[in-house]
Order: structure tokens, then sequence, then C-alpha cells
């Protein structure tokens, strides 16, 4: 079993981080996570858009609260366990649910084999597992002694639910590379013409296997692309940095950061944590 400590002294205290790759969902599952600590002294995080699909599961307590993004004072609350799908904005987070908490990344389109809906039913939304498979995936975690044998555990469950009848067309994952490949300036008419099938036809299968549209995937590959360079530590002219990643200017740039993060990039590099898509909002 694989497993990386990747903690470093941030926002918790003693706190530990581990992932995992289980070579068994390797086909669907980018990683399985693990995170225990004490609670940030923020009450709110923005959880920024990356495009993935991804199971939450609150160990602390059985609840998830999420507030809306116009009106913080109001919330929604699910259970302990949750389905997020692909989000084209951020995500407004109580992090009084992050004290322990388990999670699972999902590939492009490896969401969908789990799942007897197109996942475009579920973008820009969460739901509750309980909903959806009925059995307490919480409970069967707690129920563990150790974070292996939970990982273990999260495994075996999503193992029993793979349903390897529903295949991702083949043309999902082919666009998805080339999106990646090109950081999100890739052109969809072109990309349409080399699949040798309609727009309309790749925009169904897209959003299917996806949950969101491909421009709208590509724009957020390349926002992603503008937080890893903000990141890396290096000073860089907004301008240059905007042409580097594909945009027409500086001004086309900050206008497309905001609508994800709903913050400038200066903004954004004064307020973010140890983790580039979690940025801690004023106590």
């Amino acid at each position: 079993m694989a497993l990386y400590n990747l903690h470093k002294k941030g926002w918790f205290v003693l706190a530990i981080y581990y992932r995992y790759s289980p070579a068994s969902l390797a086909a669907y599952v980018a990683f399985f996570w693990f995170y225990e600590g004490e609670k940030p002294a923020h009450t709110m995080e923005r959880r920024l858009p990356d495009g993935s699909v991804s199971l939450v599961i609150n160990l602390h307590e059985d609840r998830t609260r999420l507030y809306n993004r116009e009106h913080p004072e109001r919330f929604c609350e699910y259970s302990g366990s949750v389905l997020s799908g692909a989000h084209s904005t951020f995500l407004l987070l109580d992090t009084g649910c992050l004290a322990s908490v388990m999670g699972v990344v999902f590939r492009p389109g490896g969401a969908l084999p789990f799942l007897s809906f197109p996942l475009h039913e579920i973008a820009n939304t969460v739901i509750s597992l309980d909903t959806l498979w009925g059995e307490d995936l919480r409970e069967l975690l707690l129920d563990a002694e150790t974070y292996q044998q939970r990982f273990e555990r999260l495994e075996r469950f999503l193992l029993a639910r793979l349903k390897e009848t529903k295949p991702v067309h083949p043309a999902v994952p082919y666009a998805v590379r080339k999106m990646q490949q090109e950081y999100g300036a890739l052109p969809i008419a072109g990309l349409v013409e080399d699949l040798g099938m309609s727009q309309t036809r790749f925009v169904q299968i897209f959003k299917e296997a996806i949950g969101i549209a491909p421009k709208q995937f590509c724009r957020i590959v390349r926002f992603q692309k503008t937080l890893h360079l903000l990141t890396k530590g290096r000073s860089v002219p907004l301008s240059r940095l905007a042409l580097e990643c594909g945009y027409f200017d500086q001004a086309h740039f900050i206008h497309d950061f905001r609508n994800f993060a709903a913050l400038s990039p200066s903004d954004y590099l004064t307020r973010r944590g140890e983790y580039r898509n979690h940025v801690a909002l004023p106590v």
C-alpha cells in the first residue's frame, strides 16, 4: 500500500494527511485521502473548482455544512457522507467539518461507472450518500481501527459498486488528455473534427461522463494552471502569467479568475493556505 504523509504545518496543528492510490481502481480513481487535525481558526473557506467529482466522509460528526455563496449567513446541511459533483465555481465550506475527514477524488469520467445517472445531473451540487447507495459508508469506516484499514474498506466498498458494463465513451478520456496537455487552450471545434463526431453529440457524452460542458472544463483546467504557477514561489507579472496561460490579456485573466474564486489573484495569494484549492475567509 503506497501511503504518503504530505502534511506540513499549516492551518491545522498536529495534523496528518495521507494519500493512497488503489491499483484495483486506478482507471477510475485518482487517489483516496485522509486528514485529521485540530480545527482551524477560521470558520469558513472556499474550495476552488478543479473539475473533479469526489466523495467526502466526515468522520468527526455525521453532518456536512455548506454555506450559500451569495448569502454566507445561510447554509444547507447534509449527512456526513456526500458525493460532490463537478463544480464550475467555488464551494463555501464549514471548516468544523474538517477535523477528521476522508475522501475519494475520481479521475475525469471515473465516477460514471459507479452511478446510475449521468454526471451532469449533479453538476454544481452535493448529495448525501445515504440517498445514493443506502449502506452507511461512514459507519463502515468508523469501525476500522487504523487509516490503512479505512482505505481498504473504502476500496472494497467502491469495487462492490463498480458497473463495468457502463463504460465511458472513448472520446471522453481522449478529449480530457488533449485538454490537459494544452492546459485548456484547445479549440473545441478542432477537437470535435479530430474525433469525427458532431459537436452536439460530443458535448452530450462529455457532460454525461464529466458533469460539465467541454468549454467549461477547459476553462477550469486553465484556471488550475494559473493557481499552480501563482503558488510556485516565483514572482511573475500578471500580464506575463496571463499570456503563459492562454488568456487574451491581463484583464481577461483577472475576470476569469474572479469568476472561479471570487477573488483577485493578489487577494488569493494573501489568503491561501498550504493547499492551493483552499482559501480561508476572515474570522
